[in-house]
């Protein structure tokens, strides 16, 4: 999975793919979300990342993000801000059931995924999917 996220107050674009292991496409999401920074925004994506690996039942995921800050959070198990905590919990807990990577991947490395968000950050479409 790769995520990305896009614009700042008070909307930004997250976007979001997943791949089989050899990288096959299987899906994507873009989604425009109320937000703080684009840091929340990073862990955001990386959050929904999660919740949609269990939904699909899968058992080994791989997260590659282009937020340092937010790989550096998830594998060193640092606190994330508290507006986001319950959420996190949540998430915790899916990956305590499953393999489960995170690694930081260049920003040139999420091309897909910056270019669906930079899409939806621009043309604003409604925040109710579109």
């Amino acid at each position: 999975m790769e995520g990305s996220a896009i614009g700042n107050p008070p909307f930004a674009a997250l976007a979001l793919v997943c791949r089989d292991y050899i990288g096959g496409f299987l899906g994507g999401l873009v989604q425009l979300i109320e937000t703080s920074s684009a840091f929340i925004v990073e862990l955001h994506v990386v959050m929904l990342a999660i919740v949609k690996a269990h939904l699909m039942l899968w058992t080994k995921i791989s997260i590659a993000s282009d937020a340092q800050m937010v790989v550096r959070i998830i594998n060193q198990k640092l606190e994330i801000p508290w507006s986001l905590s319950n959420k996190w919990q949540i998430c915790k807990s899916f990956v305590r059931m499953i393999d489960f990577f995170c690694t930081h991947v260049y920003r040139e490395g999420n091309v897909v995924v910056n270019a669906m968000a930079n899409v939806k950050a621009c043309n604003r479409w409604p925040l109710n999917g579109g």
